[in-house]
């Protein structure tokens, strides 16, 4: 019996030591170890507005997102998990209340990210052409503030690309 026991303490402490080992060369980065690595939301949270007296919007990294009141913070990255609390990431404010008001996600006319970012606005398009949505700073997860055009802020850029690019760069926004 105590020869039994001896060799369970022994495999305890082997995988013991193998855990702490193991964390420690992760956190230290001398082996990145992907079962350890968690999701982390970049940049900050920014409050926007309560909208409808029932939901706050809030933006945080490149997504606007719309939680109910009551409703815990849940991780952009778990989607089934936010459609099952009505909680609704979108790619603007303005998108963001279009969702709510629905009271779901696929909404007529929503924006998909264009892959282009010109003079800090970040392209996106849907079937009316292309819109403009300022960019975020990577560096502070904050967005890159252009005075005459509020943060999240969606506007209607041109029906191609080519005009789109136009609009931004001889910065008609301003007017």
């Amino acid at each position: 019996m105590e020869k039994d026991q001896g060799k369970y303490v022994l495999i305890f402490l082997t995988l013991w030591t193998a855990i702490i080992v193991m964390l420690f060369t992760h956190t230290s980065g001398l082996w990145n170890i992907k079962l350890l690595n968690f999701p982390q939301s970049k940049g900050n949270i920014i409050f926007l507005e309560v909208y409808n007296k029932n939901t706050n919007i809030l933006g945080l990294g490149d997504r606007v997102i719309a939680i109910p009141h009551g409703v815990p913070f849940i991780h952009p990255k778990r989607k089934k998990k936010m459609l099952e609390n009505r909680v609704f990431s979108a790619a603007s404010l303005q998108e963001a209340r279009k969702m709510v008001d629905a009271r779901k996600e696929q909404i007529e006319g929503q924006l998909i990210k264009a892959n282009k970012t010109l003079g800090g606005i970040e392209f996106f398009y849907n079937q009316q052409g292309f819109y403009g949505v300022p960019a975020i700073n990577a560096a502070s997860g904050n967005p890159d503030t252009l005075q005459s055009w509020p943060a999240f802020t969606e506007k209607f850029l041109g029906k191609d690309i080519k005009s789109s690019e136009e609009f931004v760069s001889l910065k008609k926004w301003l007017e």
